[in-house]
């Protein structure tokens, strides 16, 4: 009896000192210890993504890319230990940049996981709290949103860190997909369009394209579940040297089949490619996240990409 109530009351006097915020560092969980909770359960094979910590007022911060560089190789230590793979962050900034994802919305994004290659995403912030930066973290399924776990890490915040929680850093231009029924090539050869940048299914879409000299073009889609198919060349229209000044329509007038939306709802991406030669078949179907994406950019230098919305 004696050893319960010796028990209970050192529990209350750290209970006292937590909220006086002077509870020593061991009675915080490590980042070791954020890791393991949030990828505890998570099955070998699966494939990560990482997106870069924000501050307390959800923006990039100093700190927030300090921390992350002392989370990030704990994290990775940890889930190779359990069998998992991780995108390099080259590889991912690569696919962000090319399709301009975004992928972590409340509803999820099984386009983006066939695009990304990745099963799920580690996203989190980082701030000051007392003594100690505080970095909560979340493990999010791109198929449907859903946070499957949530963990925090804590370490002993060094002086300069209060300097650096506010101090704000120039992020790398990386454009979230838009809604767009329009996409034009950075050189300005190759310009594409839709007739709406909202469909039902059901709804017949035309898709329209030109280029300003005499190139070869590939159109691909990534439906909203990420299936991947060439709508151009097709079978109906096979791949020929298209020549500037002309409008070339998918699929053209009194054609032998249309184009139509199925579900289910969400964001359906094209990427158009030109190139001055024919491109090989099947370019980039049979694979996903950066060998899909490298495929499709070392396929042609000229590329442009739009996107449309499938609504319920």
């Amino acid at each position: 009896m004696r050893f319960r109530q010796i028990k209970i009351v050192l529990k209350t006097v750290l209970f006292f000192f937590v909220s006086l915020g002077a509870v020593n560092s061991f009675a915080l969980p490590t980042f070791q210890m954020a890791a393991d909770s949030l990828l505890q359960g998570v099955q070998a094979g699966k494939v990560i993504g990482f997106v870069d910590l924000s501050g307390s007022n959800g923006e990039a911060s100093k700190l927030a890319v300090e921390i992350f560089q002392e989370l990030e190789p704990i994290l990775i230590r940890e889930g190779i230990n359990r069998q998992l793979t991780f995108i390099e962050r080259r590889d991912l900034k690569l696919i962000f940049d090319e399709w301009a994802l975004d992928s972590f919305s409340k509803t999820g994004d099984a386009g983006a996981r066939t695009i990304l290659g990745a099963d799920y995403i580690i996203t989190g912030k980082a701030k000051i709290s007392g003594d100690f930066v505080q970095c909560s973290l979340k493990l999010i399924q791109l198929d449907n949103g859903r946070i499957l776990a949530a963990a925090e890490g804590y370490v002993k915040a060094r002086p300069h860190y209060y300097q650096w929680e506010q101090l704000p850093v120039e992020q790398e231009k990386q454009i979230r997909q838009q809604v767009s029924e329009e996409g034009v090539s950075s050189d300005g050869k190759l310009h594409f369009w839709t007739d709406k940048k909202r469909y039902l299914p059901g709804d017949e879409i035309i898709i329209f394209f030109k280029v300003s000299e005499p190139l070869y073009v590939k159109i691909i889609d990534v439906t909203p579940d990420g299936k991947v198919t060439t709508i151009y060349p097709n079978i109906f229209q096979p791949g020929v040297l298209c020549s500037p000044g002309r409008v070339y329509t998918i699929p053209p007038d009194k054609a032998q089949f249309k184009l139509e939306v199925t579900p289910p709802a969400g964001i359906d991406r094209i990427k158009a490619l030109a190139s001055p030669d024919p491109f090989p078949d099947d370019q980039g179907q049979k694979t996903r996240g950066v060998r899909f994406t490298r495929a499709i950019v070392g396929a042609a230098p000229i590329r442009a990409a739009l996107s449309f919305e499938i609504a319920d």
